[in-house]
């Protein structure tokens, strides 16, 4: 079982950069742009493969800032490449660099390393946008991801737009990994009198939009226009030896369809040594009104008598425990003992956030959710999230799942007047309530 935790990635397999530095007339270095993608990796082999496919000079790279690396400069400034999720494959902040690593990494609110506010005036900051895209090479062999950093505004703005209609397309179609164009565009401006001339890095879909609006999930084509993913070809002889992975010729389920299997899942295959089902006691569930007047629920006409039950229940335990201790143990007593060792929490536990890695932006945004609706503000909720994690962080992206739990008891406490959030030496901290030290007197 894997860490829950801990966030998942791809290995890097390189860097596509839209620009190179250039020597000066006074013997300095500057940073000048480039019309077509150079890609730079440790990896000789495949910066081989890229120079065979998008032209160019595979060398060992000279400046490099570590031993080992390769570089080709390329023809192409279109270059087919796979999106991986989100999570995976986009990042965008505000960072501060110095010889000695990054100083800040903010999202305009909160600095990622101090846990504090963002220290730059929004009307001027120090810091510089840093967009960050990770892609697999469509018609390039390996998972790893390419990484293309850069700090331009256009490029920053418009890939953070392409990536809102990738996550669209990927709910909308069920498909995690997305096909699409990497292209490098020269831009003019002119400003006070000067033109500049830059490049734009722009990550586009191939993809028939009045289709895909219609339901078609055919019309999302492979890049190289080959067709749709599951029509991609799979190698004769691939190298190595190794046999070509079977292409998936299911065709991709419709929004539809998925709504559909939510409401009838797929049965699940039984296991041989699982226990015996509890039988049905043959009683409705009660309705509100039911509950409200202490009325007793109707009997379902479908289900056995409350003594045929009784009876089935008291031949499964007597089989139970003819098959020996082992198989007698899961239904009878682990019941009893779970219910006593639980009730008293089960307030606080039933609304816990998620556990799994994957929903971990999901419990933030729920959390941020309830501590508005209870009426915190954003210092109050960050103390909360510190009196909770003892002062080790306030902000709820670094919480791990077991601290979560603890924020969403805590709010429930809150929420009860058990606890009260109050202001210390100027940091809000949480405290006991005075009518839970009266009661607890």
């Amino acid at each position: 079982m894997p860490i829950i935790d801990l966030q998942r990635r791809l290995a890097p397999a390189g860097r596509i950069r839209i620009g190179e530095q250039v020597a000066t007339a006074n013997g300095k270095r500057r940073p000048a742009k480039l019309s077509a993608f150079r890609l730079t990796s440790s990896n000789q082999r495949a910066i081989a493969a890229v120079a065979r496919l998008y032209g160019g000079d595979p060398h060992p790279w000279a400046d490099a800032p570590t031993d080992g690396q390769w570089e080709v400069y390329t023809a192409s400034s279109e270059i087919p490449v796979v999106i991986p999720p989100e999570r995976m494959s986009y990042s965008q902040w505000y960072e501060q660099w110095s010889g000695g690593g990054c100083l800040r990494r903010c999202d305009g609110q909160t600095d990622q390393i101090s846990d504090g506010p963002c220290a730059c005036d929004p009307d001027k900051r120090e810091c510089k946008m840093a967009t960050r895209l990770s892609l697999m090479l469509a018609e390039l062999p390996g998972i790893g991801l390419w990484t293309l950093a850069t700090s331009g505004y256009y490029a920053g703005t418009e890939l953070g737009g392409s990536f809102e209609i990738v996550q669209m397309l990927s709910n909308s179609l069920g498909r995690e990994v997305l096909p699409g164009m990497l292209r490098l565009e020269e831009r003019v401006i002119k400003r006070k009198g000067k033109t500049n001339k830059f490049a734009v890095p722009i990550l586009d879909l191939s993809v028939d939009m009045a289709s895909i609006a219609a339901g078609n999930a055919a019309a999302l084509a492979h890049p190289s226009g080959s067709g749709s993913l599951t029509a991609l070809p799979v190698p004769s002889t691939p190298p190595g030896g190794l046999r070509p992975v079977p292409v998936d010729e299911t065709p991709p389920r419709s929004l539809p369809e998925q709504i559909a299997a939510v409401d009838n899942p797929p049965a699940r295959r039984r296991r041989s040594n699982s226990p015996p089902a509890l039988p049905a006691t043959g009683i409705r569930p009660r309705t509100a009104e039911q509950v409200a007047t202490g009325e007793q629920p109707d009997k379902n006409e479908d289900q056995p008598e409350s003594s045929d039950v009784v009876t089935s229940m008291a031949s499964t335990d007597t089989q139970a425990r003819a098959t020996g201790p082992a198989a007698s143990s899961p239904v009878g007593s682990s019941k009893s003992t779970t219910t006593r060792k639980t009730t008293k929490r089960t307030r606080k536990t039933t609304a816990a956030p998620a556990t799994d890695e994957s929903s971990a932006p999901a419990w933030c945004r729920d959390l941020h959710i309830r501590a508005s609706n209870l009426g915190l503000e954003d210092g109050q909720f960050r103390g909360v999230v510190s009196w909770v994690t003892n002062g080790r962080t306030g902000s709820t992206k670094e919480l791990k799942a077991r601290e979560a739990s603890q924020v969403n008891e805590a709010m429930s406490d809150i929420e009860s007047s058990e606890l009260v959030v109050v202001e210390r030496d100027g940091r809000w901290t949480v405290e006991a309530s005075d009518r839970s030290t009266s009661e607890a007197s």
